[in-house]
């Protein structure tokens, strides 16, 4: 949980409004195969696990038979906001957390014995938080949510008992609907946006297996471009059209580097790890176009930085039929204090994740796996300008968010 770390548009209405508390830093959803009972160390180098060719598709190389997994996380967020100053002042504090199911599937099929042919749909992108209409912040967002699915061909190669290499193409879906409140000379009006994109991507990768039981991964995502195309209208509190028009922004998804290792110590332990980088910085500022709102229109900055991930995992197989997992990894937000919006309250967090394996005979294995995140606390100062087109006064707020988030994952795989 990545993820909704969610996605953002630019709004002619005067501000951007984004999607928010993921279960990995800025608007990812880390979440992508339960890899969670360790925090997902390893993710790019672990042998035998068909979900893990989301992170990197040299893996599928690894596999025995044709494989098939379907995995659902419930992801429990939670984001409450303490003010300590506001104008206006009314509304109180919120908790803008909503909870979400997120699943996957992944299949792997063998096209020759040193040739395998992968399938991953997955949702890496996306979440909601959801606020009440009067709180202090509604002219930041009261709602701001989307879905991504992200359909990810792949092929993997067997070079030889050491080297394994893999690639593949994404086709990846948004759908953002974001609401929140606009100041008027009167009483509220309210901006809704609704867009939505088709954008491509791609990944490859590399695995290293010096000896038997140590391997080492390298993967590589791509950024995948987004024109939102959408409409935006501002309603009136009597639900008069003050604004309908069609509204567009450039989004582009961030793209990331992965190194992980994993070595089995004996039968019974192994360990494994994973250092990654997330190219955030491409997420600076967002701009409309085609929009013809006059004043209302309105640029923000958000000055994103790069950031890292660094997980540890271990585990312990007391028998054939059982794993145990723990985990724990630090994650870094790539958002500014001087920047961040109640869309994305992010900050660093910290994750301790634990998880099982059972293996029913030779062909099925389940898994289940929680984890907790604490997540620092998040200042925000936001502002907006005088709206002149509606004759509306500047707002502010700032405050402190204090965050957590709650996931627990279930996964089947089938092998035939």
């Amino acid at each position: 949980m990545q993820k909704l770390r969610l996605l953002s548009l630019m709004t002619a209405a005067g501000a951007l409004l984004s999607t928010t508390q993921s279960n990995a830093a800025g608007y990812a959803i880390r979440e992508t195969g339960n890899l969670l009972g360790q925090s997902f160390a390893g993710s790019a180098a672990i042998a035998g696990d068909v979900s893990t060719m989301a992170a990197n598709p040299a893996t599928m190389a690894s596999l025995t038979k044709n494989q098939v997994a379907a995995f659902v996380s419930w992801i429990n967020p939670s984001a409450k906001f303490s003010q300590t100053s506001a104008t206006p002042h009314t509304g109180g504090n919120d908790n803008g957390g909503e909870n979400a199911f997120v699943p996957a599937f992944y299949g792997a099929w063998d096209a020759h014995p040193n040739f395998k042919l992968g399938l991953a749909i997955t949702s890496p992108f996306g979440l909601k938080t959801k606020y009440k209409s009067t709180w202090v912040g509604r002219y930041d967002t009261i709602k701001s949510s989307m879905q991504s699915f992200n359909v990810n061909p792949s092929a993997a190669f067997k070079i030889n008992d050491e080297w394994a290499i893999g690639f593949g193409v994404s086709a990846q879906y948004v759908d953002v609907e974001l609401i929140k409140a606009v100041r008027t000379a009167g009483a509220d009006a309210t901006s809704r946006v609704r867009g939505h994109d088709l954008g491509m991507g791609a990944n490859f990768g590399v695995t290293y297996e010096p000896m038997k039981g140590t391997r080492f991964g390298l993967a590589y995502r791509s950024v995948v471009s987004h024109g939102i195309d959408g409409h935006l209208s501002v309603k009136s509190s009597t639900g008069t059209t003050l604004i309908g028009e069609h509204a567009v922004t450039d989004l582009r998804t961030p793209d990331s580097l992965t190194f992980s290792a994993s070595h089995e110590i004996n039968p019974e332990w192994s360990v494994m790890g994973d250092i990654q980088w997330t190219g955030w910085s491409n997420f600076r500022t967002l701009k409309i176009k085609g929009a013809n709102s006059g004043t209302l229109r309105q640029d923000q900055v958000f000055g994103w930085k790069s950031t890292m991930f660094y997980a540890l995992g271990v585990n312990y197989k007391p028998n054939k039929d059982w794993v145990l997992r723990v985990g724990t990894a630090y994650d870094q937000t790539p958002t500014k204090t001087a920047t961040r919006t109640a869309a994305i309250p992010d900050q660093n967090r910290i994750w301790a994740s634990c998880g099982v394996d059972y293996n029913y005979g030779d062909a099925w294995t389940f898994k289940l796996a929680y984890a907790h995140l604490f997540v620092k606390k998040a200042a925000i100062n936001f502002s907006t300008a005088a709206n002149t087109a509606l004759g509306g006064a500047a707002t502010n707020y700032q405050g402190r968010f204090k965050s957590s988030v709650n996931m627990v994952g279930l996964q089947a795989n089938w092998k035939f």
